[in-house]
Formats: structure tokens, sequence, C-alpha cells
């Protein structure tokens, strides 16, 4: 994946659209939320009305980094 595809699928899974808006990103306030408790089974989660990201607390960065890469896929859709 190119970094720009990267991107997309970032913005997608935050706001719900790949798009920047026509009043360009400054339209978007982005949130992180850090879920209390470690949970290396869940997967981050998105409030896309809000643009908010629930990030569970991962032991490592390792399995932040694979559950993010697995929910950012875009054929995973809405079902996380």
């Amino acid at each position: 994946f190119s970094m720009l595809e990267r991107s997309r699928d970032t913005f997608g899974f935050l706001t719900g659209s790949r798009k920047v808006p026509v009043l360009g990103m400054g339209q978007i306030r982005m949130t992180i939320q850090i879920l209390s408790g470690a949970n290396d089974q869940r997967f981050p989660q998105s409030q896309t009305c809000y643009s908010n990201l629930s990030l569970p607390m991962y032991s490592t960065k390792e399995i932040m980094r694979e559950r993010l890469t697995e929910a950012l896929k875009p054929e995973r859709g809405f079902r996380m």
C-alpha cells in the first residue's frame, strides 16, 4: 500500500469518507480516546460522526500496529 492509500484508509476509518471535506481539513476535529485496561484482543473502533478513535491500551506497540493495520483495511467495512 502506498502512503496515500494508507492515509485515505485512515481518514475513511475515522470519518466514514476517504475524501477531504469541501471546506478543508480545518472542518474536522479528530480525537483519540485511550480505553482503560489492557486488552490485546480488541480492535480500535471509530465513531465516524464525531471523528473519534477509541484505542484500547495494548501491551506492545507491535500489537497496536497489527490491530490498527487490520482495522484500517477497506474490505473490513462496518463489520467491526
